[in-house]
């Protein structure tokens, strides 16, 4: 069990922990690791070809063998698809729409 199924078994208070330890990782990521997890968020399950199309840009694929590769909150399912722990995509979407809010003011 790696970090993330493990805090993702979390519930209560312990979701802050979650919380916590997510944006740390988040934070410790370059700018366009951090630019394609939020983009991405909106995507319950992904491939590179949609995340690729979502972003209009040929790099997914890397960006998520490099997230699978480092454990970062994501898990691959067996038809091929990755999808976000349910916690972290939680998170990134949350700090989308918190960003967007800043914008509106």
């Amino acid at each position: 069990m790696d970090l993330a199924q493990a805090l993702g078994q979390l519930s209560g208070a312990s979701g802050d922990l979650f919380t916590y330890l997510a944006r740390e990782v988040l934070q410790q990521q370059p700018p366009d690791i951090q630019a394609f997890l939020r983009t991405t968020s909106v995507l319950r399950q992904m491939t590179a070809d949609l995340c690729d199309c979502l972003r209009e840009a040929g790099d997914s694929e890397q960006i998520l063998s490099y997230l699978l590769a480092h454990g970062l909150f994501v898990v691959e399912r067996s038809d091929g698809h990755v999808r976000y722990h349910h916690l972290f995509r939680q998170l990134l979407r949350q700090q989308v729409i918190d960003h967007l809010h800043q914008l509106k003011q």
